[in-house]
């Protein structure tokens, strides 16, 4: 019974629920819901007008985080109505995705079941968080802390031509409420291929021209998810955040959204936590996001841009170039965002 209920995409239950209309509120009660959208049942005597756009929020118990998600209405009839999911905040997406994979997809839940359901999510908020100290990496961050999850960072001392991301990771972890933040050495420059590991490989400083980038570092992604993963398994965490971009980025493959997805595959095929069920999500929340709409994110979050580091080859004193691949990025994203730049460059 168990495996088939793993099959099930939504949860259906009777929660209550609130209908928020441009022009009303209802109370109502929710019997089935999934990413795709609701089937509700209404209060006596209401009818809804189809195509109407509405929010519904569903409350799990008094104590517990709503699922709220953005609808129309598909189609009503008599006290039951369909709603069509437009769209879902992350962690009302996260929320409903462990419903899902706790088995409780049947129609005979208890209240009593999503009253253990909310003390399994309160105790499942740890979240690992890859963390370079760039512009990306610290939104992403800031993301997984709205979100309300504890932030176990991790950062990648693999050799670089710099301490100055690392040092700006120290301090964006101490600035966004980081639970704890590691540094891991694993001296990939011991390979070399990169121009950033590598100091006789140059930086371009005049474009990157077609094709992947000298700057890009081997298998560097997959290297510190996999570490990521580990740690997550450790901590009995389900949830890590990766601040990849795949729209402002210089063209790594291991940035894109394929990667991602078949890194989470792997993940809960490879780990003793995927085989007992425990499912490992992979948060790429800025994948499709352009760098003015990541800094204007992260700047309704709190962020201090002015503590982070996206330059290839800053000096001493960490100031950046201007002149890279990253600066580049990092400068045309305030200026499109019509935000000041808060970087300090030593030259260029």
């Amino acid at each position: 019974m168990a495996q088939e209920r793993r099959k099930y995409s939504r949860v259906a239950f009777h929660a209550p629920a609130t209908l928020i209309f441009p022009e009303r509120t209802l109370e109502a009660v929710v019997l089935d819901l999934s990413l795709k959208g609701a089937l509700i049942r209404l209060p006596a005597g209401i009818v809804l007008t189809d195509q109407a756009p509405c929010t519904l929020r569903v409350r799990l118990n008094e104590m517990s985080t709503e699922i709220t998600m953005s609808a129309r209405v598909i189609h009503a009839e008599g006290r039951y109505a369909g709603l069509l999911c437009l769209s879902m905040d992350l962690v009302s997406a996260i929320h409903l995705r462990r419903l899902v994979e706790l088995n409780l997809g049947a129609p005979d839940l208890l209240d009593r079941e999503v009253g253990a359901l909310v003390v399994d999510l309160a105790s499942s908020r740890r979240a690992v968080v890859l963390l370079s100290g760039g512009i990306d990496s610290a939104t992403c961050l800031a993301i997984a802390r709205d979100a309300g999850f504890e932030a176990y960072c991790l950062s990648l001392d693999y050799g670089q031509r710099h301490r100055a991301e690392l040092n700006a990771a120290c301090r964006v972890a101490q600035a966004l409420g980081a639970r704890e933040h590691r540094i891991v050495r694993l001296d990939l420059a011991a390979f070399g291929g990169s121009a950033l590991t590598d100091k006789n490989i140059a930086v371009p400083t005049e474009g990157s021209g077609d094709g992947i980038p000298v700057t890009y570092v081997p298998a560097r992604n997959t290297i510190m998810l996999s570490l990521s993963l580990a740690w997550a398994e450790i901590l009995e965490s389900r949830d890590i955040f990766v601040g990849v971009n795949a729209i402002d980025y210089s063209g790594y493959p291991d940035c894109r959204p394929a990667f991602v997805a078949a890194f989470e595959q792997l993940a809960n095929l490879a780990t003793k936590a995927g085989v007992e069920g425990r499912r490992i999500s992979i948060h790429a929340p800025l994948i499709e996001l352009s760098k003015a709409e990541i800094i204007r994110r992260g700047g309704a979050l709190g962020v201090d841009y002015g503590i982070t580091v996206s330059c290839y080859q800053p000096d001493e004193q960490g100031r950046a170039c201007g002149l890279c691949d990253a600066c580049r990025l990092r400068r045309e994203g305030f200026l499109a965002a019509g935000i000041d730049d808060p970087t300090p460059y030593g030259f260029g």
